[in-house]
């Protein structure tokens, strides 16, 4: 931003009070959600052509260009807890529209998205608090409209104030709804209100000097605005240096005010690339919603023509939003204009595949090939011989395998990073490194064991993923800061911690399927079973000491480049160092005798809970360099886990308590019936 712009901006900003109040979305105009009475009009039915155009449309926003089918799937996500919604009067609940679909009813009718129910309320007491009344058929968790919610926006706001002032760990259940519902109306005002630039005419009757640079000075639209908004400029000094014309100064002045904080609205959608080519000032890379065009157009630089055509094709959109083939031609004129700007400066070339990724579905179907995988693998334990059973389990699971790493690899390319840099990340790449081996291992012989653990260990990952996604309601492909970034160090860190992390969640899914086996008698009859699954979990353990011990080394490596300290006792630090101990100290034991296959099992699965820690229980101290990704609702699930995997443990324990036991009086039994003339030890029982 040049020096005269950023000043031209300030004084703009002074002069006009642009100011918006203590987290309050812009007032809204012709195109805002109207009051909860009358009735609401027919939702819309966009085109499968007009949506493609809609979602291939990019924007900055955390940083990155996307993909406005992106922006739409998790601003959908937050207000509603799914990517998908269905309309009042759609004939059936079993055919949701898309996320996109929504978005764009929402820019172009937002009268008619204000009846949606996009609003999801955990709980009924948060909409007694506000002083509603529960609708007939609504159940304690359910979904609320705009139109309902509306009349109860200032007692809304008033105790978002009173809860701001609470500490988050203070608050109770029915605070925090109420000051998350605070913060999704917010949203969806914001988003509401985003093209209301383009829908108020202005009006210069009256100032005759600002009238004469208009055609039409009754009627004038925020593009006219814009493209005259210099010479307004100069003409609001030559006022103000005139005290005898300070009633046209502050008539124009007024008009001036509504101008920008009608452009304030646009603000939730950066979709106009600068004019300039990218360099590497971080201003540069800012892309510019309506309200910067306007805020950056001065004398000496005016708008962009670029910027004004994409203005003017808004405009029109607003105009005909009625009709969806003109619909679709705007978004197809607006989608040409925004993504030659792009493409000129390097910043295009990422959204196509990324809409190629949300498309394909790729998670969701791995998902499935994984529960088929199971479902197979559970089928196949009944027919143990049945080969083509046992193919059909492996075709399964490899298919899984390979539709999770294809996202992987795409993720990869669409953020130019490695894999593993949030805790989603980790979820899809822990699963797809542990099937990866858990495949290998059946194919040198896993005896049904490992393809029946490695399909559930998908299974169980994706739909972690997909429990996490929904609860953080946040792009799961956020931009990083350049240190996490760039560093090479890091990027093998990360990579090789994590398959670390697999390992281990593998060997312990391992040691737990011997231990419940020897608990329940399962295979009794197969004196081979047991002792496969151990050498199997062994193996698991040896590679996971492997990753585990070079990514903590590489991580120390990268933290004195970073940081300046090779180790500082870190909670993330000591956690890696943990696993790697485990791991340590069960292959020593196992070399020195003094555990065997139940016990390298009992440890193998302790180690599990080690794993989790570290992989997740640190981020919820909320303390130390590492503590990254945080997410509320993640504790209930990790303590969960530390139950179920501590009960496998002890009952491990207790079976190797109950063998030594029962052991003892056949010992004794053996001892007398021994001929007199063989000599025992002296420190034999029977000396």
């Amino acid at each position: 931003m040049k020096l005269h712009q950023a000043l031209s901006a300030l004084l703009l900003a002074i002069l006009t009070g642009s100011a918006l109040a203590w987290q309050e979305a812009p007032p809204h105009f012709h195109g805002s959600p109207p009051s909860s009475s009358g009735a609401p009009r027919p939702t819309p039915q966009w085109s499968e052509s007009t949506l493609r155009s809609f979602e291939a449309l990019p924007i900055q926003e955390g940083g990155r260009i996307k993909p406005l089918r992106t922006f739409a799937d998790f601003s959908l996500l937050r207000l509603n807890g799914k990517r998908s919604f269905s309309p009042p009067d759609a004939e059936s609940d079993d055919d949701p529209q898309s996320a996109s679909a929504w978005l764009l009813t929402v820019l172009l009718h937002p009268d008619v998205a204000n009846h949606f129910e996009t609003f999801m309320v955990p709980d009924d007491e948060a909409i007694q608090a506000l002083g509603l009344t529960r609708p007939d058929g609504k159940k304690k968790r359910d979904r609320y409209s705009y139109a309902f919610l509306s009349p109860a926006r200032e007692r809304l706001r008033e105790l978002a104030r009173q809860i701001d002032r609470i500490d988050k760990a203070e608050r109770s259940s029915t605070q925090q709804h109420i000051y998350e519902l605070f913060g999704s109306l917010n949203q969806y005002e914001r988003l509401a209100g985003a093209f209301d630039f383009s829908r108020l005419p202005y009006s210069f009757e009256s100032l005759p000097d600002a009238a004469s640079l208009f055609e039409d000075p009754g009627n004038i639209s925020f593009v006219e605005m814009v493209e005259r908004y210099p010479d307004l400029q100069v003409l609001y000094a030559t006022l103000a240096a005139d005290p005898a014309r300070s009633t046209e100064l502050d008539s124009l002045g007024s008009i001036l005010r509504t101008l920008t904080t009608v452009a304030s609205t646009s603000r939730m959608l950066p979709m106009f690339p600068p004019v300039e080519q990218v360099s590497n000032s971080p201003q540069d890379r800012e892309w510019f919603a309506a309200e910067d065009i306007l805020a950056l157009s001065s004398p000496e630089l005016p708008a962009a023509p670029e910027h004004l055509d994409a203005l003017r094709t808004i405009a029109t959109l607003s105009e005909v939003r009625d009709n969806d083939v003109k619909v679709g031609e705007q978004l197809e004129a607006l989608l040409g204009i925004v993504r030659t700007r792009a493409e000129l400066r390097g910043e295009y070339e990422k959204v196509p595949l990324e809409l190629s990724y949300y498309r394909a579905k790729l998670i969701t179907r791995s998902l499935v090939m994984f529960l088929i995988a199971f479902v197979l693998g559970s089928l196949l334990w009944l027919v143990p011989k049945s080969r083509i059973l046992h193919r059909s389990t492996m075709v399964a699971a490899a298919g899984g395998s390979a539709l999770l790493i294809a996202a992987i690899v795409m993720r990869c390319l669409i953020q130019e990073r490695p894999p593993v840099t949030t805790l989603y990340e980790t979820l899809l790449f822990v699963t797809a490194v542990g099937t990866a081996v858990a495949l290998l291992v059946e194919t040198l012989g896993g005896q049904r064991i490992a393809i029946t653990v490695g399909s559930s260990l998908g299974a169980v990952g994706l739909f972690m993923a997909n429990g996490y996604e929904k609860l953080d309601k946040v792009d799961t492909m956020p931009s990083l800061v350049a240190v996490l970034d760039t560093n090479f160090y890091l990027a093998i860190h990360v990579t090789t911690v994590t398959i670390g992390y697999s390992a281990g969640i593998l060997g312990a899914l391992l040691g737990s399927v011997y231990i419940l086996s020897k608990a329940l008698g399962f295979k009794r009859n197969e004196p081979s079973f047991l002792p496969a699954t151990a050498r199997m979990t062994y193996g698991v353990v040896c590679f996971g000491l492997l990753f585990s011990i070079f990514g903590t080394i590489m991580g120390g490596i990268w933290a004195n480049d970073s940081w300046g300290r090779f180790w500082g006792w870190d909670p993330k630090e000591n956690g890696a160092l943990l696993i790697c101990l485990a791991n340590i100290a069960i292959l020593h034991l196992r070399a020195g005798g003094y555990i065997r296959d139940l016990g390298l099992c009992i440890a193998a699965a302790f180690t599990g809970i080690i794993v989790v820690f570290s992989w997740f229980h640190v981020n919820l101290l909320g303390v130390g360099l590492h503590a990254y990704g945080f997410t509320s609702g993640i504790k209930q699930k990790v303590l969960l886990y530390y139950g179920i995997q501590g009960f496998v443990v002890v009952l491990g324990a207790l079976i190797g308590w109950l063998e030594r036991t029962l052991a003892h009086p056949a010992a004794a039994s053996a001892t007398v019936q021994l001929p007199e003339k063989v000599q025992l030890p002296q420190d034999s029982p029977g000396a």
